[in-house]
């Protein structure tokens, strides 16, 4: 959610280094029992808002987003810890500090991207539950989860610079401040955390304090690594043809990847769990854990009941508070989520109330994992020729080279804002830095064409589905109203659309539920399942989260689904992520960091990847 800082340590060395990232300058220095962290944090800048309160922002950080409560810059720190060693405590000290005279404005409320604006929008603090902790808020200034990442322990620490006294009407802003991340050694005779080149380099990515790292063993390759797991039906496995399982794992080993297939009976039989689902992620998590695997592919649909009730899938529970129809309220929600088998870390119900997914469903009633040891990728496929045609249409990316062409679609979003899609689908394009994180879309060496709607002009789904089956797009983008069956103002269950385009081509769309795979052929299941078309996708299984302010370079609030689109852009244009389930992946994991925000949260678990999470598309 915030800017990564390229934080780090001279390697096998502890000493002081100065770092500057943006406008905020960090100097790390380690002692024996904790990491400190001086910083410079950037002057505040300043700008009334019409309900007479400061909006404030910190060139390089992003504000928070809880709705309702003041909108306050947040710098995130991702504090990787020394081996055998737990963490404590953090604390923070102010060492000089400003104030004024003031309120801070609020974050407004983000509701589903399908549901009707009017009332919304709504900021204040009318809710006498808001949590202020007293006249203060934030009631803390520093703040940290731990999360589990290849069994290494990384903090991860958010401090406000900025808080509001309401008791005394000031803002008040640290200039300098000092952050203390404090741990205990363990027992020397624990067993030792050991991982893979490949898992190292991802911690090293990830982290702050990278040269930490450094100090684990590596292990080396065993004879049973392998990277790659299929999991699918005895059906589907034992199908010999053309397009079959055995013809994409010889793709795989082209292109490096050494694979293995486990049939879900095998699982159920054998496996150590109380039921499928949980079942298939123990077998996962093995899997990681004895032969270092990378990806893994889910072939087969999670229908509720019938023929397609292949995978299942876990629904992990989010709400979101929203201003609508002149009221708070909250929206509550259960979303199918396969990112519960790509997080390997705690059993997302600690507990035990049968709700997955809640704040203190981790490991010792702390936050549920939120970093993924393997990417995962489904192909909702119930037939043998439904896999036949993901899999030659996967085939065929692995071997094409695409022109450089996007397609990006905007759709009216709310009339009574004038606010349309293409003004967010405008932020794919080149550097954008709204919201206080900088993003890098596509470049001006792509072919970029446009469908947005106009004042009182909208465009029809069929135009789209002409053009889109008339060109060679790699990649479409879109944002507008959509439901189960209906998506790109196309409707897959009265009217289904056939996509035939020569080459195949990579989806991404913000509208609400067209991946819900727990329904009977939902839209993004349609789409991918045909012989041309998409070979890959990302969708949401439930409400996208729209932004909700016409100019988005003053508005308060981002749309929390719009920052993981602008961020998976940039994984693949600048982050050099070119398999596009690790970028995928990696767009959630950029703003962990304000995972408490249930905006955050939501879109963690309803944003789903469709296809083999190992994908690349190599351009000309």
């Amino acid at each position: 959610m915030k800017k990564l800082f390229g934080v780090g340590l001279c390697a096998g060395v502890y000493l002081s280094t100065a770092i500057a990232f943006a406008a905020m300058q960090t100097q790390w220095e380690v002692a024996d029992d904790h990491f400190s962290i001086d910083v410079n944090f950037p002057k505040p800048i300043f700008q009334m808002g019409a309900d007479g309160r400061q909006q404030i922002g910190m060139e390089g950080l992003m504000n928070s987003i809880d709705a309702g409560l003041p909108s306050i810059p947040v710098a995130t720190f991702k504090v990787a810890l020394p081996e055998q060693a737990q963490f404590e405590r953090v604390e923070f000290y102010v060492e000089s500090a400003a104030a004024m005279e003031g309120e801070i404005g609020r974050s407004d409320s983000q509701l589903p991207i399908s549901w009707p604006r009017t009332g919304s929008g709504k900021t204040g603090d009318d809710d006498k539950n808001l949590p202020y902790g007293g006249s203060r808020y934030p009631a803390k200034a520093v703040q940290a989860n731990v999360q589990i990442l290849h069994h290494v322990p990384i903090v991860i620490v958010d401090v406000f610079p900025v808080s509001e006294n309401r008791d005394a009407h000031q803002i008040e802003w640290a200039q300098k401040g000092i952050v203390k991340v404090y741990f205990s050694r363990q027992n020397i005779s624990m067993q030792r955390v050991a991982f893979r080149p490949h898992q190292a380099k991802d911690l090293k990515d990830f982290v702050d304090n990278a040269s930490v790292i450094n100090q684990y063993p590596l292990m080396m390759p065993k004879k049973n690594d392998y990277d790659y797991l299929v999991i699918s039906t005895d059906v589907l496995i034992n199908f010999s043809g053309e397009s079959d399982i055995s013809a994409l794992r010889a793709a795989l080993q082209k292109r490096g990847f050494s694979s293995r297939t486990v049939s879900t009976s095998d699982i159920q039989k054998t496996g150590n769990g109380v039921n499928l689902v949980e079942k298939i992620r123990n077998y996962i998590r093995s899997e990681y854990q004895k032969s270092g695997i990378r990806f893994v592919l889910l072939l087969g649909d999670a229908d509720e009941s019938g023929a397609g009730n292949m995978i299942p899938v876990i629904r992990l529970w989010s709400k979101v508070r929203a201003y609508t129809n002149g009221h708070w309220e909250w929206i509550e929600h259960n979303i199918p989520a396969d990112v519960y088998y790509a997080n390997l870390d705690g059993t997302f119900d600690h507990n035990g109330n049968g709700r997955f997914g809640e704040p203190n469903d981790g490991e010792g009633g702390g936050d549920v994992d939120l970093l993924s040891e393997v990417a995962v990728g489904r192909m909702p496929v119930e037939t043998t020729s439904e896999m036949q045609n993901m899999i030659r249409k996967t085939i065929q990316a692995y071997e094409n080279t695409f022109n450089k062409q996007v397609y990006l679609l905007g759709e009216e979003l709310f009339s009574e804002l004038s606010l349309t899609g293409g003004v967010y689908m405008d932020q794919l394009i080149g550097v954008c830095t709204d919201h206080g994180f900088q993003t890098n879309g596509y470049r001006d060496d792509w072919n970029i064409e446009k469908l947005y709607d106009k004042e009182g002009e909208q465009w029809w789904g069929f135009d789209a589905l002409r053009k889109i089956n008339s060109s060679q797009f790699s990649m479409i983008n879109h944002l507008g109203h959509s439901n189960t069956t209906f998506n790109m103002r196309l409707n897959s269950d009265w009217d289904p659309p056939q996509w035939t385009s020569a080459s195949p081509f990579f989806y991404y769309t913000q509208g609400c539920f067209p991946g819900d795979f727990t329904a009977h052929d939902c839209f993004i299941e349609t789409m991918i399942r045909q012989e041309r078309g998409a070979a890959g996708a990302i969708a949401n299984t439930a409400y996208g989260l729209a932004p909700e302010d016409p100019t988005p370079a003053s508005t308060k609030t981002p749309g929390a689904s719009q920052m993981l689109h602008r961020k998976f852009i940039d994984n693949i244009m600048t982050q050099n992520l070119s398999k596009l389930g690790v970028a995928h992946q990696k767009s959630k994991e950029a703003f962990v960091g304000l995972a408490s925000a249930q905006e955050i949260r939501w879109v963690y678990w309803v944003s789903n990847f469709f296809g083999d999470p190992s994908l690349e598309l190599k351009w000309k």
